[in-house]
């Protein structure tokens, strides 16, 4: 039986759950609830309290976290520790998805950056986008660099399925 435990050295009978039993309410109760603040509650908050800027932009950063809550959410919701997963979406969350819509619907750029020149924002994700995407086709590709990879027996790497998601 797999047990997931609060990390304390005796574990109380409320804070231990069976993540395998197939009936247990509490793994999909708490990825439902993580989901509904980190999708719907937080984002409502930002695009309620601040002014509607003119432009379109702030959906794309929207989608973003969207992606990213819903990630996160599975993520916790299976019950098992991935430490580097879990911090890479929470990082995508905050500081690509949260972050960044609070500044497009403020049309600020803050002051802890200096120097920001937005006129050759156009220019940098181009720049970034070709860059992710030869890294991905790299990495994706059944061949990669000549030299036929372990994984490639037929069977997609995780990666290669959700790096799509963050273009």
């Amino acid at each position: 039986m797999k047990t997931l435990f609060s990390g304390r050295s005796k574990p109380h009978e409320f804070a231990e759950f069976d993540v395998s039993r197939k009936d247990s309410l509490m793994p999909p109760l708490i990825a439902t609830w993580t989901a509904v603040i980190m999708v719907i509650i937080v984002p409502f908050a930002v695009v309620e309290f601040t002014p509607t800027p003119p432009g379109r932009v702030w959906m794309a950063v929207l989608a973003i976290t969207t992606i990213s809550g819903l990630r996160y959410a599975w993520i916790v919701g299976e019950g098992f520790r991935r430490l580097v997963e879990m911090s890479f979406w929470v990082f995508t969350y905050v500081f690509m998805g949260l972050a960044p819509l609070a500044q497009l619907r403020l049309r600020e750029i803050p002051p802890t950056t200096p120097r920001v020149d937005p006129s050759s924002t156009r220019q940098r994700s181009r720049s970034s986008f070709w860059g992710s995407s030869a890294s991905w086709w790299d990495w994706c590709s059944p061949v990669r660099s000549g030299v036929e990879s372990e994984t490639r027996d037929g069977e997609t790497p995780q990666v290669c399925v959700w790096i799509p998601f963050g273009f």
